[in-house]
């Protein structure tokens, strides 16, 4: 009896280790914009682009700023782009990646992509506003000569 539930169990790790063989991890770091403070509880959405169909996942980060997310194969595989945003209060930022280091064990094989974001703050509607009117403005005196 002891033998049987011993392979039973050690059936499932090796049916469990063969439905992990095909995934994809995409993490990072979400961090602000003078790459020292990490920011947790960002919202992060993670978009895989895999054979012009894109897939998306959502995460949040936690207090080391770090985030995570897995992909099937079939959605995200090495050499897929991938795109994360964050966002937290007014702070937000935008990193795009391709999928690279695959990684096999016996029985698993990994992709990976490390995406770290770095969040700037959003510019309000005037300060919007008034950079884009110095964007025209300079291109004016530039086009002048």
């Amino acid at each position: 009896m002891r033998k049987i539930f011993l392979v039973l169990i050690m059936g499932l790790f090796v049916f469990s280790i063969a439905g992990v063989s095909a995934t994809t991890l995409i993490n990072g770091v979400i961090y602000s914009s003078n790459h020292i403070t990490f920011v947790s509880g960002a919202n992060v959405s993670i978009a895989c682009t895999h054979r012009d169909i894109i897939n998306y996942k959502n995460s949040i980060s936690i207090s080391d700023g770090s985030y995570g997310a897995s992909f099937l194969e079939s959605k995200c595989d090495e050499g897929d782009s991938v795109t994360v945003i964050a966002s937290k209060g007014d702070l937000s930022g935008i990193k795009t990646k391709v999928v690279q280091n695959k990684i096999d064990y016996p029985g698993v094989s990994v992709n990976l992509a490390v995406v770290n974001v770095a969040m700037t703050p959003e510019f309000g509607f005037f300060l919007g506003t008034l950079t884009l009117i110095s964007v025209v403005g300079i291109f004016f005196v530039v086009r002048r000569d």
